[in-house]
C-alpha cells in the first residue's frame, strides 16, 4: 500500500551543469517597423509579427498601443496590449476575465493603484515581463526517471493509481529530440546504503521517545521520528536507487542528451529528497537554482515520476523561486489519484500550468504565450 497524501521531503546535492543549443524556431514574418505601415503587420497579430525583432523595439510597441498618444497606456489600451501579446499558436487571445485583465493592470502600476503605465512604467514591463513572454529561456526538468521506479522495487505500476512509469519515456524522448531548449535536467534519486528513508535501516537511527513503535514493528509507509537535532519525521520506503546499483540507473530507454545537466539527490544520509531544489525544511539546498540564473532561465518544464512526489515538489520549488512553470502532463506518472490530484490543484492555485506535450513547442518558441504563466509572471515581478 502507498500513502495516500502529499509529503514533503529532501534533496541532496551535487549537480553537473551544461546547455544545449538552440535553433531558431521564431516566426518569420516581416514586424510592423520594417513595412512602414500604421496597421497590424501580415499575420493579423502585432506581437507575432515582431516576434523576430522583439528586442530592440520597446517604443514601437508603446506607440501602437497608444491610440489616442499621449505617453499613457490607460485599461482599454492596456487590454489591447495583453490581448495581443497573450494569444495561442494561431495568434487568437486568451479569453480573460475582467478580474484578470484587471489583475494584470493593476499589477503594472507600481503603486498598485491602478494608474494608467507611464513610458518609465511601460520600459520596466518590457525588460521584465513582455520580452520574457516573447522569448523565453526554457529548462526541461526530466525527474528520476530510474530503473527503480518504472521497474524495480519502488514500480508505480504495484502503486494504487497502477500508472505505468515506463509510459513517461516515450514522450519525453519526443520531447527532447523534437524541441530545442536551452537547458535539459536529469535528476536521479542517489542514495547511500544507509539513508534514513529505507525501512530496514531505521534501527541505525534513535527513536524519539514519543514514538510508539519499535524498529522491528515498523512498515513501509509508516512516518516514523527520529531524535535527532531537526526532530526528523521520515516516511519509510523499501531500499530503493541506491548508489551505483542498477535500480538507480536511467531507464536504458531514455533518450540522454550531450552533455547533460545531472542532479544526483539523496546523497546525504540523512534527509530524504523530493525537490530537485531544496532538502527537508530547506536547510541545504543543491547547485540547481544558481545554474539555472546563470543562463537567465525563465521558464522550467517538469516531466518524470513521481507527478506527485518528486515532479510536483520541483515544480512547487521552482514557483517558489519565482521561475515560470509547465508541467508536462502526459510525460508524469504518478502514486495515488488522490494525491496526483491534490498536487495538480496545489501547483494550478499557485500560478503554474499544466499541459499536454503537444502544447510544448508552440510554448518553448514564443508562438504560444500562455495567460496562465503571464499572471504569475506580472504577480513576481516589480516594476
Amino acid at each position: 500500500m502507498w500513502t495516500m497524501g502529499l509529503v514533503m521531503s529532501v534533496v541532496g546535492s551535487v549537480v553537473l551543469i551544461a546547455t544545449k543549443s538552440r535553433k531558431d524556431l521564431r516566426i518569420s514574418a516581416a514586424p510592423l517597423w520594417k513595412t512602414g505601415k500604421n496597421e497590424i503587420g501580415s499575420s493579423g497579430n502585432f506581437f507575432t509579427d515582431i516576434v523576430d525583432d522583439w528586442k530592440n523595439n520597446e517604443e514601437e510597441t508603446f506607440k501602437k498601443f497608444d491610440v489616442d498618444r499621449n505617453g499613457l497606456l490607460y485599461r482599454s489600451e492596456f487590454d489591447e496590449l495583453v490581448a495581443s501579446l497573450l494569444t495561442d499558436p494561431y495568434g487568437s487571445p486568451y479569453q480573460l476575465s475582467e478580474e484578470q485583465k484587471e489583475e494584470l493592470f493593476c499589477h503594472a502600476d507600481p503603486k498598485m493603484i491602478c494608474s494608467p503605465v507611464t513610458k518609465k512604467t511601460f520600459r520596466l514591463l518590457w525588460k521584465n515581463w513582455i520580452r520574457k513572454i516573447l522569448s523565453p529561456v526554457t529548462a526541461l526538468i526530466i525527474v528520476d526517471v530510474q530503473n527503480d521506479f518504472i521497474s524495480g522495487s519502488l514500480a508505480l505500476v504495484n502503486s494504487p493509481a497502477g500508472q505505468d512509469g515506463l509510459e513517461v519515456v516515450p514522450v519525453i524522448n519526443g520531447l527532447v529530440t523534437e524541441i530545442p531548449f536551452d537547458v535539459v535536467v536529469y535528476t536521479h534519486d542517489w542514495h547511500p546504503a544507509n539513508h534514513v528513508s529505507f525501512v530496514d535501516n531505521v534501527a541505525l537511527r534513535p527513536l524519539h521517545p514519543n514514538y510508539t513503535k519499535s524498529p522491528d514493528e515498523v512498515q513501509v509507509l509508516d512516518i516514523v521520528h527520529f531524535d535527532d537535532q531537526w526532530g526528523t519525521e521520515q516516511t519509510m520506503w523499501p531500499r530503493h536507487c541506491v548508489q551505483q546499483t542498477w535500480g538507480a540507473k536511467l531507464q536504458e530507454n531514455l533518450v540522454v542528451v550531450e552533455n547533460p545537466v545531472k542532479i544526483y539527490k539523496g546523497q546525504n544520509p540523512d534527509v530524504d529528497s523530493y525537490s530537485a531544489f531544496f532538502d527537508n525544511s530547506r536547510r541545504d539546498h543543491t547547485e540547481l537554482e544558481m545554474e539555472l540564473r546563470k543562463r537567465g532561465v525563465t521558464d522550467v518544464y517538469t516531466s518524470g515520476i513521481a507527478y506527485d512526489y518528486c515532479v510536483g515538489f520541483t515544480s512547487l520549488d521552482a514557483l517558489d523561486l519565482g521561475f515560470r512553470v509547465t508541467l508536462v502532463e502526459d510525460a508524469s506518472r504518478g502514486v495515488v489519484d488522490d494525491s496526483i490530484a491534490a498536487m495538480r490543484t496545489a501547483l494550478l492555485d499557485k500560478g503554474a500550468a499544466i499541459v499536454n506535450s503537444t502544447k510544448v513547442a508552440d510554448m518553448v518558441s514564443g508562438r504560444d504565450r500562455n495567460a496562465r504563466l503571464a499572471q504569475y509572471l506580472m504577480r513576481t515581478i516589480k516594476v
